[in-house]
């Protein structure tokens, strides 16, 4: 008796500590940083001008793009998706209007883009210059923050899905392993008192 106690328990702490381990066995969810990757531009006299990209941090001006059907007007359709929002400086004195060339992921000449630009109170729309397999020209007469909207074919091919995550087989198979060290350790005691 004093043994099958003892198997009872060790089994016991086995299935817990599995039980227990399970969660760490998940894949971390992906990073993704957007997918404007950079930029490169001109100027109204044609010279090179460096483009800064960050992160865009007017959260009241990204919130805005939750209503696309608005801000797209008659240009919106079921099938735009903003696929990414970043803030674009150039250095000061730069002479506009500046063609911006993004380096987008996903979009391919065939795509349809929409270049969007907050003027300080609304999203305004930017003419398209030229779309090419991974990359958006736009021309610009001011900036700020500057979001790019795309079909959604082209934000899913910018590899923007999330892994496939959960438990290995393994794990299962060491969990179905314990489940059966319990029930055979139940099966052992009810014999012994019997």
């Amino acid at each position: 008796m004093k043994h099958i106690k003892r198997l009872a328990g060790f089994c016991a702490a086995l299935t817990l500590a599995l039980s227990l381990s399970i969660g760490a066995f998940a894949a971390e969810s992906p990073s993704v940083s957007g997918v404007v990757t950079g930029g490169a531009g001109t100027d109204a006299d044609g010279n090179a001008v460096a483009i800064t990209i960050t992160e865009a941090v007017d959260s009241e001006a990204k919130a805005e793009l939750d209503d696309l059907k608005t801000v797209l007007g008659s240009d919106y359709t079921e099938n735009m998706v903003v696929a990414d929002v970043k803030e674009v400086t150039v250095p000061e004195g730069t002479v506009f209007p500046v063609k911006v060339t993004f380096d987008v992921a996903g979009v391919t000449s065939g795509s349809k883009v929409i270049v969007l630009h907050h003027n300080g109170t609304e999203w305004e729309k930017v003419t398209v210059d030229a779309v090419g397999d991974g990359t958006v020209t736009a021309t610009f007469e001011s900036l700020s923050p500057v979001a790019i909207v795309v079909e959604k074919t082209a934000a899913s091919a910018a590899g923007t899905t999330s892994p496939k995550t959960g438990t290995s087989p393994v794990v299962m198979m060491a969990i179905f392993g314990a489940v059966i060290c319990m029930a055979g350790a139940v099966v052992l005691t009810k014999k012994e008192r019997a």
